[in-house]
């Protein structure tokens, strides 16, 4: 599943990126890795933020903290003035209640799991923002680069990334085994062009199947939600892949990650490198008695884990 057309294109978002990424290190868990062989695969899915990309937030920024200051301050850079009479109102608060309300309007659709395109949320917030007298512009419709640039930059701000160690040269092994790559992240639209701007290759170079990578905000469901692996397997017959099983999916969250992908079929492995981004979930039904196939402490173990079919 490709990334949508950007009004921004591709060389400003990856651009963008690079301007404002710094190194952000893994914080080491206490977990032990359980590594062993795994029999019969074909192929290879990723997680994103907090499995390929350390993520300051764990995950992608808008599912995260929120942060006024640096919500106004992301404004005032794109030359949205916050008049000095509005101090008590928080724009934050604007934009996650419209978050809220199109989360709500998608579960009374009976989406369980609903997912937003964040570009339609700012462009709410800034309507919103401008009619309560919360910025000092006139009403006027908002081009769709500005709407994206926003996005980027709050994302950028609250959730710093940065490569997982050896994410390149892990991938890089598995292509070259022929294993097929895949993606299923919950993400927006500049999820994609993290690659590019900070592995220095497109997901096509590095053996990402394009119509394996399955993107939340383009279904408008979230993982758990199973749907977006049933997505990917739709697609993976197509590469020879009939089986779920000949898959095996990494992730660092064992509701979203572990749990979502066993119930779709697929093989498991917890990703326990990092700190931040790990999700256990004990006190989470579905996950108290759940065993992933495999723990990973690094994913330099992965080339190791995997036994081709």
């Amino acid at each position: 599943m490709k990334p949508d057309n950007t009004a921004l294109g591709h060389s400003r978002i990856v651009q963008a990126w690079r301007n404002t990424a710094c190194p952000v290190a893994p914080i080491p868990t206490d977990m032990p890795e359980r590594a062993e062989g795994l029999e019969g695969i074909r192929g290879v899915v990723f997680d994103v933020y907090g499995t390929l990309f350390v993520s300051a937030a764990g995950d992608i920024g808008y599912a995260g903290e929120d942060d006024d200051a640096l919500f106004r301050k992301v404004l005032s850079r794109h030359q949205f003035a916050v008049p000095c009479g509005a101090a008590d109102q928080s724009g934050v608060a604007v934009w996650r209640d419209c978050i809220h309300r199109a989360h709500a309007a998608a579960r009374a659709r009976g989406i369980k799991f609903p997912e937003v395109d964040i570009r339609d949320i700012w462009r709410e917030t800034i309507e919103v923002m401008q009619q309560n007298g919360m910025l000092k512009q006139a009403m006027a419709r908002i081009d769709a680069a500005t709407i994206e640039r926003l996005a980027l930059a709050y994302e950028a701000a609250v959730n710093p990334v940065w490569p997982m160690p050896d994410a390149g040269a892990v991938l890089a092994t598995l292509k070259q085994r022929g294993l097929v790559l895949g993606i299923v992240s919950n993400a927006q639209f500049f999820t994609p062009f993290l690659f590019d701007a900070l592995l220095g290759q497109s997901l096509d170079r590095l053996g990402f199947q394009p119509e394996l990578c399955v993107w939340s905000y383009r279904l408008g469901e979230a993982k758990p939600s199973v749907r977006l692996f049933d997505v990917l397997l739709q697609n993976a017959a197509a590469h020879g892949i009939r089986c779920p099983d000949e898959l095996l999916y990494v992730g660092n969250d064992m509701l979203n990650d572990v749990y979502a992908a066993r119930q779709a079929g697929l093989r498991t492995a917890l990703f326990a490198g990092d700190r931040r981004s790990l999700r256990l979930r004990r006190e989470h039904p579905d996950c108290r008695n759940l065993q992933p196939d495999a723990i990973l402490s690094t994913l330099a173990a992965i080339p190791g884990l995997v036994k081709s079919a």
